[in-house]
């Protein structure tokens, strides 16, 4: 789980590399942002020729979160009509998020577990 001023990994070809939590949107009884949450980042870390420059806010649907089943926490960056920006998703996905059939398009069929 996510908490407030957590760092995150952009799990897509955006441009975006690393961000940090600064609000959750839509948060549980726990405050802490889960697998399949939207979360408000600051992008701390990203590519020189990029659209999303260090101190940009972005969207972040969770994809990943530091676990016995992953490693790391990741997530990908959305538009303001909660569709990926990036053509595609690095690294597994897991099952649960089968419900967004746009995400699943970018994804390969062996990363999803």
């Amino acid at each position: 789980m996510l908490g407030l001023l957590s760092k995150i990994k952009i799990a897509d070809n955006s441009g975006a590399i690393m961000g940090r939590c600064i609000k959750i949107l839509k948060p549980n009884k726990l405050d802490k942002a889960q697998i399949g949450d939207i979360i408000l980042i600051s992008i701390i870390k990203s590519l020189s020729r990029s659209k999303y420059s260090v101190g940009t806010m972005a969207k972040v649907l969770i994809i990943r979160t530091k676990s016995k089943s992953f490693s790391d926490n990741a997530g990908i960056i959305l538009n303001e009509k909660n569709l990926p920006v990036g053509s595609r998703v690095k690294g597994p996905v897991p099952v649960r998020l089968n419900k967004n059939i746009k995400l699943l398009t970018l994804v390969s069929p062996k990363t999803i577990i």
